[in-house]
């Protein structure tokens, strides 16, 4: 199945980042995000995957995340994170069989039942460690990208990414 996948759907806030939601004093977002992570994402896009994000927040600091790495495929602000995925697969032009999703929570738990190459962090919900089918080493924010990408070479009889 790993030979199949050709794009990432990934959920941000507890998944590329450690889930905290920082204000500054005058309502100012701020978001740490792994540098691992970034190093990961780019290395899948230099490879030929398509990677698309997926958030039920929006924010200055995830669209500027976005386009730092240059992941053209995004969906902010969805309240129905199943729609958004069903979105993205659409602009990717690629069938559910052929993407991988990491999420952290229980708004995941469609986009892991729509698709079946699905991952949690470390630290998900319970809910969603249930019906994933992977489960990553790593917690959110923590570079998942890396574990995403070891699962994919052990399960792949391609060339390693």
């Amino acid at each position: 199945m790993a030979n199949n996948i050709k794009a990432l759907i990934c959920d941000i806030d507890g998944t590329l980042t450690n889930g905290l939601v920082l204000y500054g004093d005058k309502g100012e977002v701020f978001k740490s995000f792994n540098v691992k992570d970034g190093l990961a994402i780019r290395k899948l896009l230099t490879k030929g995957f398509k990677v698309g994000f997926i958030s039920g927040r929006d924010s200055a600091p995830l669209r500027i995340r976005a386009k730092e790495l240059g992941v053209e495929f995004v969906k902010f602000n969805q309240a129905d994170k199943k729609k958004g995925c069903l979105e993205l697969l659409n602009e990717m032009k690629l069938g559910a069989k052929n993407v991988a999703y990491i999420g952290d929570d229980e708004s995941d738990i469609p986009c892991c039942l729509l698709i079946p190459f699905s991952f949690a962090v470390n630290n998900s919900h319970q809910d969603l460690i249930q019906i994933s089918r992977f489960h990553l080493k790593e917690k959110g924010g923590e570079g998942v990208i890396n574990g995403f990408i070891e699962h994919l070479n052990l399960l792949s009889t391609n060339t390693k990414i």
